[in-house]
Parts: structure tokens; C-alpha cells; sequence
């Protein structure tokens, strides 16, 4: 038994490691490290960090400001530790640090945002300790409100993290305890996730629902019973440069494949567009990729026409959007050669003539109106207007310029 304790509180240093960062190690002499778990020597030993023993490696801290020491080496222990656990949510005082399991089932039912977790977490006292969860997060920021003071919630991290998981549960705490008496409104800042993410989230090589831009969310509750009363949502920073290319393994933006599958379906509505498959667009094929596991194009684009009805979008406005998607995907079609004068001109014949017309089509301007506006430059020099051909490589630009502006218009 001695033994045993003895060995629990024998002293261990974290040392660097190049694949686990710190791993605890033995230091039988002076410069000789042994792996605590594997046993095998590290070399190049250049620094190390705190001393820790076996007993508070087995130390489980849902909130880590009270582990005896905090640096990087105990904090990544501790959430690796939690984590093997499926325990993917843990404090750091009023942060919570949020580990995407890249999976809905959990072997921790506490960690489930589950129903039944958000009204447990509905119920807690002001001023008793709130256990880490994103519930816990939206929990505090609603006592605040309580309490007349404005609340902000930051999300962050890297592309795959699961910011926009956490901001739907946080959306749908709010909803369910504050959106009783909102008139709907509830159901409309719920239904905006869908439209958000057919035209701001694609798949990348880290991530197959990939948020591409910013989100600033306002949630507005009135001063007498604190439900929500309104919403706006401004969205920044949009990476436009997906719009017309992308890196080896990645997509474009859903709203393109959603148009194409749910177009080659029979009697669907958007079979008037003709759009046949996703390779036959030089914006979608640069990637190489047409499919995200994951991903179902169809049912997502269902959920889209759903939410803009909730969203009280007309069929107007909303044939007007999927029009911008049909516009981008012809305008990358359209190819550019050499005229016999100076400058270039768009290839009529073949599919590039093709593309050009179904791109006017779906923008609303005569063929050659887009013609003249992607091979020709107009100078305005006082009052008066000169004409100047563009070159190849130049009206190529134009041509994606425009398809970017069409898009995040």
C-alpha cells in the first residue's frame, strides 16, 4: 500500500513533445527524460515545464482555474483527459472551452444538448456554480438579461471548431425560454441557419459545413417580461474568392450544388433552369470535389425553401437569389479569345455562346449588353465616353469580378 502511495506522488516534469506537445516524464538523472506513459526516452530535451505526479494526472477539472497549476501542459492534459471521455465541454472561469467530437452521440449524457439538458439548465439558482456546457453559457448571458444588463457571447476558433453548432444550441436556449410570447419571431431567427449556410458555408479539406464568413447576431428581448422581441443579423467578410475557384479537395458555396441536384429531379421547380451536373461549371470543378460526406443537397435545399417561407421571403425575391446562383455558374462558362482588331471577344459558338445567353437570362439583360460589358472598358474623360477594347486576361477578371459582385449583392 505504501508503495502504491508512494508511487502516485512520485514527481514528474512536463517536457515537450513533438506530436502530444507535453508529455509527463521520469528524470532518472539529470537530462534523461522517460515517458511516464510509454516508457521511451525523449531526446533534444531543450526546456521543461512544471513538476506534476501520477495522482494529479487522474485529477478530472470541469473548471481548470482551480487546478493547482495552470499552463499549457496541464490545460491540454486536462482536455485531452475529458475529451477521451466524451466530455467535450469545459470552464475555464466564465470561458467555456468547447471541443468539436465530430459526432451527435455522446457517452456523457450530461454533454448532450439535449431538451432535457437545456430546461435543466433553464432551472439553475442565480449564484450557483453552472456546470460547463453551451447551455451554460446561454444560461448566464439570459440571468444577466434578467437583470437589465446587455450580454455579449463571443464564438470563436479555427475552421471545423463548431462555432456554428454553438451559436444554433445558444439560439435555441433563448428561443425556448424567452420566445413563449415573441410571435413568432422565434421560429424566424431559428429558420435563418439554413439560409445562412446554403450561401455562406461550403465544404473545405477540415470541414464539410464550413461557415466562409462572419457573423455579428443581435438578439433584442423587451424590458418587461424579457422575451424576444426582434433579431438582425449582419454578416461580414465573405470569402469571395470561393465564388470562382477552389483549393484541391474543397466546394463552392451548397446553394450551387443545391440548385443543380434538386434541378435534375423530376416536376421539381427548378428543372426550367436546365442546369444538367455540377462538373459541366468551371466554378464548381476547380476543387475536384461534388459531394460532402455529410452533405445532402436535396433535403438542405428543402430545409432553404422552408425557412424563407418562415422568413416571409416571396417567391419573387426568392427566385430572385437562385437566379444570382444561376447567373455565377453560366458567367464562369463563358471563355474569351483574341478578336482579329485589338482586344478580345467572348466565343460565341459551343457552350461559351450558350453560357452567355443563359447568364443574361438569369440576370435580366439582353446577350449583348453582357457581351459589350465584359469585353469592353468605357473611359469617361469630361463629357466625354471612350470606348476601349480589354484584352483576353482582362475581360477574364471582369468576368469573375462580376460573378462576385452578383453574389455577395
Amino acid at each position: 500500500m505504501q508503495a502504491a502511495l508512494k508511487e502516485l506522488d512520485k514527481e514528474l516534469t512536463w517536457v515537450p513533445h513533438p506530436t502530444e506537445m507535453f508529455v509527463p516524464c521520469e528524470v532518472p538523472s539529470p537530462g534523461q527524460y522517460i515517458n511516464y506513459f510509454t516508457r521511451s526516452s525523449i531526446a533534444n530535451v531543450k526546456t521543461v515545464g512544471p513538476q506534476v505526479t501520477p495522482r494529479q494526472l487522474q485529477e478530472d477539472f470541469p473548471d481548470m482555474v482551480k487546478m493547482n497549476e495552470v499552463c499549457e501542459a496541464t490545460i491540454l492534459h486536462n482536455l485531452r483527459q475529458r475529451f477521451a471521455q466524451d466530455k467535450i465541454f469545459t470552464n475555464i472561469g466564465d470561458i467555456l472551452v468547447s471541443l468539436n467530437p465530430y459526432k451527435w452521440n455522446l457517452n456523457c449524457p450530461e454533454q448532450l444538448c439535449s431538451d432535457e439538458m437545456l430546461i435543466k439548465f433553464s432551472k439553475i439558482p442565480t449564484g450557483d456554480e453552472v456546470p460547463p456546457h453551451i447551455f451554460g453559457i446561454a444560461s448566464t448571458s439570459y440571468r444577466g438579461l434578467l437583470n437589465q444588463k446587455n450580454q455579449s457571447i463571443l464564438i470563436s476558433g479555427e475552421s471545423g471548431a463548431g462555432k456554428t453548432e454553438a451559436t444554433k444550441k445558444c439560439l435555441a436556449y433563448f428561443t425556448k425560454v424567452a420566445g413563449a410570447n415573441s410571435g413568432g419571431i422565434e421560429s424566424k431567427i431559428l429558420e435563418s441557419s439554413p439560409i445562412m449556410e446554403a450561401f455562406g458555408n461550403a465544404k473545405t479539406v477540415r470541414n464539410n459545413n464550413s461557415s466562409r464568413f462572419g457573423k455579428w447576431m443581435m438578439v433584442y428581448f423587451n424590458k418587461i417580461d424579457i422575451q424576444i422581441c426582434g433579431s438582425n443579423i449582419i454578416n461580414y467578410l465573405l470569402e469571395q474568392s470561393r465564388i470562382v475557384s477552389q483549393n484541391p479537395g474543397e466546394r463552392n458555396y451548397h446553394i450551387f450544388y443545391q440548385l443543380i441536384l434538386c434541378g435534375s429531379l423530376d416536376n421539381h421547380p427548378l428543372a426550367k433552369w436546365d442546369l444538367g451536373a455540377p462538373s459541366d461549371y468551371m466554378v464548381l470543378s476547380r476543387g475536384g470535389t461534388y459531394g460532402a460526406e455529410g452533405i445532402d443537397d436535396v433535403k438542405d435545399f428543402q430545409e432553404l425553401t422552408d425557412a424563407l417561407k418562415t422568413m416571409d421571403f416571396t417567391s419573387e425575391e426568392s427566385d430572385f437569389m437562385f437566379r444570382i446562383a444561376v447567373a455565377v455558374l453560366h458567367l464562369g462558362n463563358i471563355l474569351f479569345t483574341k478578336s482579329d482588331g485589338a482586344g478580345c471577344k467572348v466565343v460565341l459558338k459551343g457552350s461559351s455562346g450558350v453560357a452567355l445567353q443563359k447568364a443574361a437570362d438569369a440576370i435580366g439583360i439582353p446577350a449583348e449588353e453582357l457581351n459589350t460589358a465584359l469585353t469592353i472598358k468605357i473611359l469617361v474623360m469630361g463629357k466625354n465616353r471612350v470606348s476601349k477594347p480589354l484584352e483576353d486576361q482582362n475581360s477574364r477578371t471582369v468576368r469573375d469580378s462580376l460573378s462576385k459582385w452578383l453574389y455577395n449583392r
